[in-house]
């Protein structure tokens, strides 16, 4: 049976009793002073959806096609609270849900997930779960990832734990049946905290047929991309096919890509109903937040975990509420920031955050904040910093050091990289900081260094000592 249509058959039983009015916050017009603010008070529960390789130039606001794929969704971003020059710390899931549910960057941790090498389990350490928990919440984690579950260790202090497969609303389901059980079971003593991770749109990409119209207008493939060997075959053979395959290929894959979206949002309408019936958004602060991107060969890639360009690397991040005050941020936020901004938002006190965790809560986040970003993976290791307008992204495996001016190169096209082009300096010297906690931690590679930069500013630097180890100096050059 459609998804769809088994929600609708839940729906009608539904009586919207279950939660009593006497749980909504109350009805105030005087706006909270927190970031994000809300009318009367902060919700008392939290319902997160966190989209496993969802790319942001497919988003509402953020889509500079048009496309106009996610309707309910940009309907929810409107009426929410959205950060909008929001960055991912990482390219595949361990690694962004990871930092994410740390509070802080992989590197930071001492621990870095290599796709090709080094698979082990999250260190213990505080957690999301784990600090909402000594805030009073009662935890559920339903996710379709095994990269995010207990299988990793990256369930930390979560009550109740499901990997569950299927489409969006079934894992939501799962998360309604386990939240209802918990309740009528008295589990729940003050609030709760369900987090319902989604696999929508990852590869393969198989929607329902009905929304393949715009793939069944293109000419047949030798592959059918709804299996995933099959999937990965087409891709595998995209470098050397001809110019018109590889259109052809290109083109199904962004048909079935956005097939996806649009049936990720026709759930997430249904999913809400279902909510609203429900009487579960009474209470509830909802946020929505991406672990990574897809890449259609805007790099040479397609899919995940190849580098930190923009359509790997941009995130999304926004917050609904019933009594949110619509708004939005372009301060630099990054994944490591929500666990912060939650704790404050809940309550807690910020000398009571672990001091492992680094994210900063929204509404104190500078102008002029840096963020980092990290993968190892199926391109061997690689390390982004952004600062204001500018990003650096740094490839160990050949040493290349790339420049982009983010606001008139959105999509990370043309890199203005030059050696003695102070601006690259800077962010070289505040990156190596960085490079060198990973240096430590990556088992399986070690940088290949960028002597031409690191010659270049012997002669306009004067070396310090960043207390960096594993053979760098002040500038990053090896010893």
């Amino acid at each position: 049976m459609n998804p769809l249509i088994w929600l609708t058959f839940v729906l009608a039983a539904c009586t919207g009793d279950e939660q009593g009015s006497d749980k909504a916050p109350p009805l105030q017009t005087t706006p909270t002073e927190t970031t994000p603010s809300f009318l009367g008070r902060v919700p008392k529960n939290l319902l997160v959806f966190s989209i496993d390789t969802f790319r942001r130039d497919h988003l509402g606001k953020y889509d500079d096609q048009s496309r106009a794929l996610t309707p309910f969704l940009s309907q929810l971003m409107a009426e929410g609270y959205t950060a909008d020059n929001h960055m991912t710390c990482a390219n595949w899931t361990y690694m962004g849900t990871g930092c994410t549910m740390n509070g802080r960057y992989n590197e930071e941790n001492g621990f870095i997930p290599e796709l090709g090498g080094l698979r082990a389990p999250m260190p213990n350490g505080p957690q999301m779960a784990s600090v909402l928990g000594e805030l009073g919440f009662y935890n559920i984690l339903v996710t379709g990832n095994s990269w995010f579950s207990g299988q990793w260790n990256m369930s930390q202090g979560f009550d109740e734990e499901q990997l569950s497969g299927g489409a969006a609303v079934n894992i939501y389901g799962e998360g309604q049946r386990r939240l209802s059980d918990a309740e009528l079971r008295g589990a729940i003593d003050d609030r709760w905290y369900l987090h319902v991770h989604v696999m929508e749109p990852h590869a393969p990409y198989v929607p329902p047929e009905d929304y393949l119209a715009e793939e069944g207008a293109l000419a047949p493939l030798d592959w059918d991309l709804s299996i995933k060997d099959e999937h990965y075959a087409a891709g595998a053979a995209y470098p050397t096919a001809s110019a018109d395959e590889q259109a052809l290929i290109k083109a199904h894959m962004e048909a079935r890509y956005n097939a996806e979206i649009r049936y990720l949002d026709d759930q997430f309408r249904t999913i809400f109903a279902d909510l609203t019936a429900r009487g579960l958004l009474e209470d509830t602060l909802v946020v929505f937040w991406n672990d990574h991107g897809e890449q259609m060969w805007e790099h040479g890639n397609q899919s995940h975990a190849h580098n930190l360009y923009a359509e790997e690397n941009n995130g999304v991040l926004f917050f609904w509420a019933q009594n949110i005050v619509p708004g939005s941020t372009e301060l630099p936020t990054s994944q490591i920031d929500l666990l912060p901004t939650l704790h404050q938002l809940f309550g807690g006190e910020p000398r009571a955050l672990p001091p492992e965790i680094t994210g900063i809560p929204i509404g104190e986040i500078p102008d002029d904040r840096i963020r980092f970003a990290l993968t190892s993976a199926r391109n061997g290791t690689a390390q982004a910093i952004r600062q204001g307008d500018h990003k650096l992204v740094y490839t160990w495996a050949s040493g290349k050091v790339e420049l982009f001016d983010v606001p008139n190169d959105p999509h990370d096209a043309n890199s203005l990289y030059d050696p003695n082009d102070p601006i690259v300096q800077d962010l070289w010297l505040k990156l190596l900081p960085q490079i060198n906690l990973a240096n430590v931690a990556v088992l399986d590679e070690s940088p290949t260094w960028p002597l031409e930069l690191l010659e270049a500013m012997q002669t306009t630097t004067t070396p310090t000592d960043t207390g960096g180890g594993n053979g760098t100096g002040g500038t990053g050059a090896p010893n």
